[in-house]
């Protein structure tokens, strides 16, 4: 046997208690803190970019502003809500938003009765007692005397040589 004394043997730590070695000593550095100054950045350059740009719908066409504009083509337009024709008949299901012959013509019309004078209240009442049929005529009968009055894009821009 040798003279040397055996070290004693190193306490182990119970489940407890922290490992000293396992201190952590450097903090580990993440970016996280960046994110949210980011999106405050990306949102106030949108926020500028809408103030400055505007916006594609601006200014927004209304149908006073396009009447006073285009005066036939109004009245174009707002028979053919009263047949059916226009593009709006066609995906009025689409959008819920009820026949647009009603919702376009004949509703601003019931609106502003009162303003226009008797004669457009009794004539807005006979044409709603009307049949489907008896409207369309109408309807149909106006349009043939706008294409007759009116010309259409291509005889102003096509000339035979």
């Amino acid at each position: 046997m040798s003279d040397t004394l055996a070290t004693p043997p190193k306490e182990q730590p119970t489940a407890g208690e922290p490992a000293e070695a396992a201190v952590v000593t450097q903090h580990v550095r993440h970016a996280y803190w960046k994110y949210p100054i980011i999106a405050l950045a990306l949102a106030i350059v949108l926020g500028l970019l809408g103030v400055f740009a505007g916006s594609p719908n601006s200014p927004r066409a209304t149908i006073a502003q396009t009447t006073r504009q285009d005066p036939g083509g109004a009245a174009l337009a707002f028979t053919q809500e009263l047949t059916g024709m226009s593009a709006s008949a066609g995906n009025q299901q689409e959008f819920g938003l009820g026949p647009p012959d009603k919702l376009f013509v004949t509703g601003p019309l019931r609106s502003f009765a009162p303003l226009l004078g008797g004669n457009i209240s009794a004539a807005l009442a006979q044409y709603q007692a009307a049949s489907a049929s008896q409207r369309m005529s109408w309807a149909n009968t106006y349009l043939k005397a706008l294409a007759t009055i009116t010309r259409s894009p291509w005889e102003a821009r096509w000339k035979p040589p």
